[in-house]
């Protein structure tokens, strides 16, 4: 199941082609040379500004370390 969902994934994208009775291959080159499709680049810029976030909370998160750590005590 795993497999034939990446198939017809490669597939949706152009880089893959079946011929019947030979088999599937990889294409030379996808139909489509502009660019990555718009499910890829909505799913990167959704993971970009996920990062962002995450470094927040990190930078936030590190702040509020410094400010209840006793003076001395190092970092774990």
């Amino acid at each position: 199941m795993t497999a034939q969902s990446a198939m017809d994934v490669l597939r949706s994208e152009g880089l893959i082609y079946s011929s019947p009775g030979r088999g599937t291959f990889v294409r030379a080159r996808p139909d489509d040379a502009s660019g990555p499709s718009p499910e890829y680049q909505a799913l990167s810029e959704h993971l970009s500004e996920l990062d962002t976030q995450m470094r927040a909370i990190a930078d936030r998160v590190n702040e509020l370390e410094k400010l209840v750590r006793p003076e001395g005590q190092g970092q774990r």
